[in-house]
């Protein structure tokens, strides 16, 4: 299980104890246990800090403030020193309700668990905050500044980041850097230094292009010259960035999802960095085509990292877990490994 699911479960067992005591706390002891509903809130808030705005953590949270409510009067009489009088009948018949969720939620996130990464692989992640635009350029975020662009850089852990060949992928407005960090980290484990960019920092604004992914497909086809045009300058402000701070002439790749196809070709062609490009589920710039199938346009390999997301994008499919053991992302570290090696060769 990964840190986010066993974090979920851990804040579920806690609320859970608040929900049970009321079963089997005497009168006149001190209701201590009521302690962890604020605890279970606190935790349930430092989530999203950790891992980001997602469907179960957000659910949690909503599920905490509502036990932290329940049990207010519990809280004062304990913060006041006063020992147990009586649960009221409405607060039996929400201890009810609240423990039968917890089960039905708790299922869900052993269910819909993500697949593991960072266990199996010897990868380490530097996460830079940036500042400044795709049209203005791109800049380290000074000390208070609102970051425009978070960007990991996720390398093997034993070998010097400065020796290998350089991947760029910007992540498509529908997805996050957390998500696409999941099979990044593949491509990364074979010997390269992947940074991985997120224009899309604002939380409302990437929730918002999320639900839009799912209701409103059309707004993110190929044929919408607005977000083609602007994801391009997002390649190459980063593109532009590494040939003003990059020192050691590393050879870089491009990667790409749902972009036009001579979007990232228009970009080589105006970088002496930049030796290639793969199209995911598409073209590379040998003229080979590079197909996944179980690869969301847009969302990326939703199986491996968020399996709830596959149910959502594809309504009434049967719920099957093995169906959850997505190779997409391997398959694409495997085929982009297998690029990138022969374009350095070409040019040896």
């Amino acid at each position: 299980m990964t840190d986010a699911v066993i974090t979920e479960l851990m804040i579920l067992a806690m609320v859970l104890i608040v929900n049970i005591r009321v079963f089997f706390v005497s009168r006149g002891k001190k209701d201590l246990l009521v302690i962890l509903s604020p605890l279970a809130l606190l935790v349930s808030l430092l989530m999203f800090f950790a891992w980001g705005i997602e469907l179960f953590s957000s659910i949690l949270f909503v599920f905490c403030v509502l036990v932290l409510l329940e049990n207010l009067r519990s809280l004062w009489r304990l913060a006041n020193g006063l020992l147990i009088d009586f649960y009221s009948p409405l607060l039996w018949v929400a201890s009810v309700i609240n423990i039968l969720l917890i089960l039905a939620i708790g299922f869900c996130v052993i269910v819909f668990r993500p697949a593991t990464y960072y266990d199996k692989l010897q990868v380490q992640k530097d996460v830079t905050f940036l500042a400044g635009s795709e049209i203005t350029g791109l800049r380290v975020r000074e000390k208070f500044e609102v970051p425009s662009v978070v960007v990991s850089r996720i390398y093997p852990s034993d070998k010097n980041k400065e020796d290998l060949p350089i991947v760029i992928y910007v992540t498509d407005p529908r997805t996050t850097c957390r998500r696409a960090e999941t099979w990044a980290s593949k491509i990364a484990d074979y010997g390269y230094e992947v940074i991985v960019a997120d224009y899309n920092v604002n939380v409302f604004s990437s929730l918002i292009n999320r639900w839009k992914g799912v209701k409103k497909t059309e707004e993110f086809t190929v044929k919408n010259s607005k977000l083609s045009y602007k994801r391009l300058m997002e390649y190459k402000a980063l593109v532009k960035m590494l040939e003003e701070t990059e020192t050691q002439n590393r050879p870089v790749f491009l990667l790409g999802d749902r972009l036009k196809e001579n979007e990232l070709s228009f970009c080589m062609q105006q970088s002496t960095l930049v030796q290639g490009f793969v199209y995911i589920n598409g073209k590379d710039s040998l003229g080979d085509f590079h197909i996944l199938t179980d690869w969301e346009e847009g969302f990326g390999p939703v199986k491996e990292h968020a399996p709830w997301m596959d149910f959502i994008l594809h309504p009434g499919k049967e719920l099957k877990r093995q169906d959850f053991q997505c190779t997409a992302g391997r398959e694409l570290a495997s085929q982009c490994n297998d690029f990138f090696k022969t374009v350095i060769q070409n040019k040896l």
